[in-house]
């Protein structure tokens, strides 16, 4: 997310581009689906037009959906270290 909002403020399309592309793939493996979607419909815009005025608005709202995946995923990793100890005592 870090390099994404970094090309974004620097204008550097091919960039972004490149970050949402891996971000998409990464997010797919994660069983992320719409935050897959996001970075996808950012990616395909990236290849069409080179201006970045809306990729801006994506760009939050890919920043929002990785946060609620970070969230879940933090969640679940808890839950699942409870779920060791207790099963350790």
């Amino acid at each position: 997310m870090n390099v994404m909002q970094q090309a974004l403020d620097q204008s550097d399309a091919t960039l972004l581009r490149r970050s949402a592309h891996s971000l998409k793939a990464s997010s797919a493996m994660l069983g992320a689906p719409r935050l897959a979607e996001l970075c996808g419909q950012l990616d395909e815009a990236l290849c069409e037009v080179s201006i970045l005025t809306q990729e801006g608005i994506q760009v939050a709202e890919i920043e929002i959906e990785f946060q609620q995946v970070q969230a879940g995923l933090s969640a679940e990793r808890q839950r699942c270290h409870s779920e060791e100890l207790g099963e350790s005592e």
